[in-house]
């Protein structure tokens, strides 16, 4: 366990991982209070987490404190074939924000084929973000069937989204578990949380530190099946303000 945490694999990585090999059973959240054990007494375990928190927040728990927006569409009623991940066209899109809270990058990611689009912003600002999801979105307009969202308050004209790309949005709802799906973007999960190395900075030319070993688009299954190797993924980002890779 040790070892892949040092590889800064995840916790559900790890769970993972150490279930398909027949080594152990062992529930994410135990590694996760394991690592926190281990720094109380002087151990250096919570160094390969990508986020290093004196207390960690379990999301997903709790009263949804945000408000909901207003005529959303559960996530429930986008149609079936969405979760299958059988055909193209079915987006999911999110935003991070860089460290300090300056600067924000919206990404969308196509759930098929891990097709991803990301364009920097300098707030999250509803406003801006519509215009940026419009604008990744309308070359692939011919391959936009459904979106889906969270809850957070940039998106709040997901309905002018929906009108302008003829697409069905929908919002998930945070207090579900697993409701996140593959929203943890490869540019969320992949970009380098640790204080040396900030997601992204509030200049438009933004430098990002990717790290392939512990990139994972859906934590809990999908990338728990096998480990994950050097320059795995082959993301392909729309410029529409100067990203540069560092692999």
């Amino acid at each position: 366990m040790h070892r892949y945490l040092r590889l800064e694999l995840s916790p559900e990585q790890v769970s993972g991982r150490l279930r398909l090999e027949g080594v152990l059973t062992i529930s994410h959240e135990c590694i996760y209070q394991h690592i926190y054990d281990d720094k109380r007494k002087g151990g250096e375990l919570i160094k390969h987490l990508r986020c290093q928190k004196v207390r960690r927040k379990r999301y997903g728990s709790g009263q949804e404190r945000r408000g909901t927006l207003k005529d959303r569409l559960c996530i429930e009623q986008r149609p079936a074939i969405v979760d299958a991940r059988s055909r193209m066209g079915d987006w999911e899109g999110d935003t991070v924000v860089g460290k300090g809270h300056q600067g924000v990058l919206v990404t969308l990611v196509e759930r098929k084929s891990r097709y991803t689009l990301a364009q920097q912003l300098d707030s999250r600002h509803s406003a801006g973000v519509t215009e940026a999801v419009i604008a990744l979105l309308r070359p692939h307009k011919h391959l936009c069937e459904t979106i889906t969202f969270d809850n957070g308050k940039e998106f709040a004209e997901h309905a002018f989204i929906a009108a302008s790309l003829g697409a069905m949005c929908t919002s998930r709802i945070p207090t579900t578990h697993g409701s996140v799906g593959s929203t943890r973007t490869p540019m969320a999960c992949c970009a380098s949380t640790s204080p040396s190395a900030p997601t992204c900075a509030g200049s438009r030319s933004t430098k990002l530190t990717m790290r392939s070993t512990g990139s994972t688009t859906d934590p809990a299954s999908a990338s728990t099946t096998a480990l994950p190797t050097r320059c795995s993924w082959a993301w392909r980002f729309v410029r529409y303000t100067e990203i540069r890779c560092t692999l």
